[in-house]
């Protein structure tokens, strides 16, 4: 009789007790140890002990109607961001008649988060610094305590609070205390990375909540079971708890816009910025490339104009990597900070297109852009990982070496009829690396008069003080069929009545420009212009005349209606490439990035490494001039 009263009185400690509630098949869980120290004492026949002695039927003349009311309730209570108190499971208990308490209550912590099982080995502990605490006052009534994770991992695990050792608390007649169970995730300690993002419930009760033995009536007996009324039994969920990550902050900040980057040499280039929010301490950064891993040789993580960390992307097409800095990267509290990133491109090489090979070398042509996807960052001293779509910086083309146009001042822009007029002077210059080579030029002059009659003729191209040989190049200027049919036809001048033209240079071999470069200026000869005429002349969008360069391109030369073209087919025959893979084209140039180099159309005595306009820096200013 005596082991079987113990049973009921503890059935959450006894497996036959542990199945009346819900848990069947799990053995019953062994009672942890509390910072104070405490376990459940037992005599010599194995039966719990309370306050040194042996546990005993309470004597039958002890009132049997409800002394102490249990209710487990919802409280409301809010789910919180880590750092914060973590509150749970939410207990009422109220006392008819006066008591002493000089026990403690059971709990349950579970989850069902995938990757949040309540793990760990034996002697460890899992959850930590639980408290309960009273919710009217804020006082901490019992604990701290630890729970060890479940072997095997599991996702259920259990505990016992006790007041305190030698503590006993008098509840009066008539008196409700309300009271928690938490988790303090405001010190670092208390919040490793396993919490952050995991959701768990509390439930009260492993059996029973309040141990009827541990509570007794003022200068009387210990409770038996029939005597706490309310729901003392049941295995109550209690509120649910997010542990949530805090949201991390970062955006795309002024980005640089698309350009050519220069392969080779020693030389960080910038690829995308990014603004992070206050109060972050990031420890690593998952970086993206969408684009060929062969033409990134290293990629860093920089701020400040210094480098923090370094990394390489493994071979591949669209690989992840991971850069770690020396020291964390951490922002202000109080507001944002920048970072960038920052790639070394590798030397091109020189005979990739020629053999047919694409993928896994550097050849100019190839395009990329650099991106984030995650960060590991600290909640205090926890490492957690915050992922996320990537967001990347904008695309740049590869090429071996780049030019630059430059528009320069006119001596006059006072249009002065049956006169040859400069319309339109310009630097090209080459980038360090090396020399670039002009093969076609295409300018757009839009004619403003009133009566319609102002025409510009007999148009020409001076390099430096000096006409270009007649023989070296020619120039046509375009015009679309005012009638409505749509048709180009190659005319000798551009006139008012057309209201704009297309004027086309193109070289009859090649125009190699290196360093510093050339001027160029584009002169002809003007007439019928009237006060409040004018002429614009610019590298303007072609329109409907010529594609515009908006895409990347490289390939060999080839004819076209009026014009030259890219082919980007791997043919690279002029009568033979399909004309899907002709791409019309304002400005081509080339890196002279092949060997051996050619200005032929196709392949005969042409090569592979030829491109359009796009990207070129600068072809917007507009030269105006008035009459």
């Amino acid at each position: 009789m005596r082991i079987l009263f113990a049973c009921l009185m503890m059935s959450a400690m006894v497996a036959g007790c542990y199945e009346h509630h819900g848990l069947d098949g799990m053995e019953p869980p062994p009672v942890p140890m509390g910072d104070a120290g405490f376990s459940m004492p037992t005599d010599d026949a194995g039966l719990p002990v309370i306050d040194g002695g042996p546990m005993v039927e309470p004597d039958a003349d002890v009132p049997s109607e409800p002394v102490l009311v249990v209710d487990p309730f919802y409280s409301g209570w809010r789910t919180p961001p880590a750092r914060q108190d973590m509150g749970t499971a939410d207990i009422r208990v109220t006392a008819l008649r006066d008591v002493e308490w000089d026990g403690g209550i059971w709990f349950q912590i579970s989850t069902e988060t995938p990757g949040c099982m309540v793990r760990g080995s034996a002697g460890t502990e899992y959850f930590r610094d639980l408290k309960v605490r009273n919710t009217d006052t804020g006082e901490t009534m019992m604990g701290p305590v630890s729970i060890p994770g479940t072997e095997p991992p599991g996702s259920i695990a259990t505990g016992f609070f006790r007041i305190g050792e030698g503590d006993v608390r008098r509840i009066s007649a008539g008196t409700t205390l309300r009271f928690a169970v938490t988790m303090d995730l405001s010190s670092a300690e208390d919040a490793p990375g396993e919490f952050m993002g995991c959701t768990y419930a509390v439930h009260t009760g492993a059996g029973t909540i309040i141990d009827p033995s541990a509570v007794r009536l003022v200068g009387g007996e210990r409770l038996r079971s029939d005597q706490i009324g309310g729901d003392n039994e049941a295995s109550y969920s209690g509120f649910t708890v997010d542990v949530a990550i805090p949201e991390f902050d970062i955006r795309a900040d002024n980005l640089r816009s698309s350009t050519i980057l220069v392969a080779g040499g020693d030389v960080w280039q910038n690829v995308a910025q990014y603004r992070v929010g206050p109060d972050e301490s990031i420890a690593s950064f998952i970086l993206n490339l969408d684009g060929d891993a062969a033409d990134i040789r290293e990629v860093a993580i920089a701020a400040d104009g210094y480098v923090l960390g370094t990394g390489r992307f493994p071979s591949g097409s669209r690989p992840v990597t991971g850069i770690r800095p020396s020291e964390p990267f951490v922002t202000p509290s109080d507001s944002s900070r920048i970072f960038q990133v920052w790639v070394k491109i590798p030397e091109l090489l020189s005979n990739a297109a020629t053999m047919g090979v694409r993928d896994g070398v550097p050849i100019s042509g190839d395009f990329f852009r650099v991106g984030i996807s995650g960060v590991e960052r600290y909640i205090g001293s926890a490492l957690v990982t915050s992922g996320f779509d990537p967001i990347y910086g904008n695309e740049f083309v590869i090429r071996k070496s780049r030019p630059t146009f430059t528009r320069q001042t006119l001596s006059t822009t006072t249009i002065v009829n049956g006169t040859d007029q400069d319309l339109y002077r310009f630097q090209v210059s080459a980038d360090a690396a090396g020399s670039i080579s002009l093969s076609q030029i295409s300018m757009q002059v839009l004619v403003h008069t009133r009566s319609g009659y102002g025409e510009v003729c007999n148009m020409r191209l001076r390099r430096g003080f000096t006409d270009l040989p007649p023989d070296s190049y020619t120039i046509i200027a375009l015009e679309v069929d005012r009638s409505g049919s749509g048709a180009v036809y190659e005319s000798p001048c551009v006139y008012g009545r057309a209201g704009s033209g297309r004027v086309i240079i193109r070289f009859t071999d090649e125009e190699i420009v290196s360093g510093s470069g050339n001027s160029y200026t584009l002169h002809g000869t003007v007439n019928g212009f009237e006060a409040g005429d004018s002429i614009d002349v610019s590298f303007g969008e072609p329109g409907g005349v010529v594609r515009p360069d908006n895409v990347i391109v490289t390939g060999y030369i080839v004819p076209n209606t009026h014009v030259s073209a890219i082919d980007v087919s791997p043919y690279g025959m002029p009568d033979t490439a399909p004309v899907w893979s002709r791409i019309g084209a304002s400005i081509i140039w080339s890196d002279l990035s092949e060997v051996p180099h050619g200005a032929m159309f196709g392949r005969d005595g042409g090569s592979r490494d030829w491109t359009n306009g796009y990207l070129i820096e600068d072809l917007t200013q507009t030269q105006t001039l008035s009459r």
